[in-house]
């Protein structure tokens, strides 16, 4: 069985550690075991890619900033991901955060609905429902539920952005390309993120409650 993670970064901090852990896991139980990242330093051997440069993560940061764009550019190094993947040929993708200016993640699921590839997507935060903030806590927004408008979320909060507020936009575009994935399972590591998705765009999903590990020795 070949698995591939996906995440902004790999071995490093703590979404990339946990998909670290969790390929390593998986190669010493005997599966093909690869992993995609977008930041961070080369790949040092053939079950790892790095999806694009530091100009390409510069460029997809401009392009969030002043558009809004985090998650939707990057669309020629999304390409070549996929032409690896292609080579590959998973038989389940497990996704992390697609935020992180290294993705274009509409790309990505035209990709895995038209091959229909099975899905584990691990949220570790908000973002994959929401127009643009990754948490909205703070503003005790609730728009989220039903489409993204005027965010009262302030411009400087992760992912921040310049000129223009797009969360109604990549609302939409979050809903057009997450939702319709045949064989997809969503995965928390709290039962509030777990609440949470359930009123989300992403509510027709099932969803499973995996706490962080932590190293038992």
């Amino acid at each position: 069985m070949k698995i591939v993670q996906i995440n902004t970064v790999y071995g490093t901090g703590s979404t990339g550690k946990i998909a670290a852990a969790l390929s390593d896991m998986a190669y010493g139980c005997g599966f093909e075991a690869y992993a995609a990242y977008g930041r961070g330093k080369p790949a040092e051997d053939d079950r790892r890619y790095r999806t694009g440069t530091r100009l390409n993560t510069t460029g997809h940061m401009a392009a969030h900033f002043i558009l809004g764009k985090n998650g939707f550019s990057s669309a020629v190094a999304s390409k070549r991901l996929l032409a690896w993947l292609d080579s590959i040929q998973p038989d389940l993708l497990h996704l992390h955060n697609l935020h992180g200016f290294y993705i274009h993640a509409g790309l990505l699921f035209e990709y895995i609905k038209a091959r229909d590839i099975p899905v584990v997507w691990t949220l570790h935060d908000c973002w994959s429902f929401t127009g643009q903030c990754a948490y909205f806590e703070s503003a005790g927004c609730e728009k989220w539920k039903s489409g993204c408008h005027d965010c009262p979320v302030s411009r400087w909060d992760y992912p921040c952005y310049i000129f223009r507020n797009s969360c109604e936009k990549n609302y939409l575009l979050k809903k057009d390309a997450f939702t319709g994935v045949k064989n997809m399972v969503l995965v928390t590591p709290s039962q509030w993120l777990a609440e949470k998705v359930r009123f989300s765009l992403l509510k027709d999903y099932p969803v499973k409650v995996i706490p962080n590990g932590i190293d038992l020795h």
